[in-house]
């Protein structure tokens, strides 16, 4: 089984013409003509996570955020990404990034969300094709209402946050929810027009909430949080594709946020 084989899976379900213009996707190191041995799969690169790739003995390490988001001139080993770049280039491991045309892609990761969340009638907040299937974060409903304090307290669990913050509560019942994985504070106008009870998504700053203008419930899950079941997207395309191939979702927790 090539690389090129393997990656394919994963860039015929969110083509790389979906990423946005800043990023960096695909395949960012290695030889897309090698024999794959296993794919590590996960939502950062680090050092951790090479080591685990190594220790497995896997050649393709399948990440959702990239690396080398600026050029590179010098490889000395004086940050983190240098030695792991090394590290990969030594062990013959090829990395390969689906970021925001995952973000972008119908079924990507707010969609993942969705899933989670058990929403119906799931549809782009914001449409990127004629098609208006492709796009940014997800509108969909609960089959039934629920209070506020029991969904926030249900949202928490299903993805497993240490905390949550969120907007002045509104004392009415959530059906209808927008969502939006990674840092999704520019899309908070949008919810709002789709007359959605709630936002979700991550990175929130101090004046995003103002936005909320007791109108929408808002709520910063974490952009880690957010964004962790996107291995299971990896993982169904390629075992869809090559049922036998070995894929392993990495268990290293690569959240640099902690909580006291």
């Amino acid at each position: 089984m090539k690389i090129r084989e393997i990656i394919a899976t994963i860039s015929d379900f969110a083509p790389e013409y979906l990423k946005e213009t800043y990023d960096n996707v695909g395949l960012l190191v290695g030889n897309p003509d090698s024999e794959a041995t296993a794919a590590l799969l996960t939502i950062d690169v680090t050092e951790a996570v090479v080591d685990e790739a190594i220790s497995l003995g896997c050649n393709l390490i399948i990440t959702h955020h990239p690396i080398m988001f600026r050029g590179i001139k010098q490889l000395h080993g004086r940050n983190e990404e240098e030695r792991l770049l090394i590290k990969v280039i030594k062990h013959d491991i090829a990395i390969y990034a689906a970021h925001t045309n995952l973000d972008n892609a119908y079924l990507g990761v707010s969609f993942k969300m969705a899933e989670k969340l058990n929403l119906q009638n799931i549809k782009p907040l914001k449409s990127i094709d004629c098609e208006q299937k492709n796009g940014i974060g997800v509108v969909g409903f609960l089959e039934q209402k629920i209070d506020e304090i029991s969904f926030l307290t249900q949202l928490k669990k299903c993805f497993q946050c240490n905390q949550i913050r969120h907007t002045k509560l509104l004392e009415k019942p959530i059906q209808k929810i927008a969502l939006c994985g990674g840092s999704g504070a520019e899309f908070i106008d949008l919810a709002k027009q789709e007359n959605a009870d709630i936002y979700i998504t991550g990175d929130l700053k101090y004046h995003d909430f103002f936005k909320a203008e007791n109108s929408i419930l808002l709520v910063d899950i974490g952009h880690f949080e957010s964004e962790q079941y996107t291995k299971e997207i990896f993982f169904e395309q390629i075992s869809k594709n090559f049922p036998t191939f070995a894929s392993h979702y990495s268990k290293v927790n690569t959240n640099p946020i902690k909580f006291l």
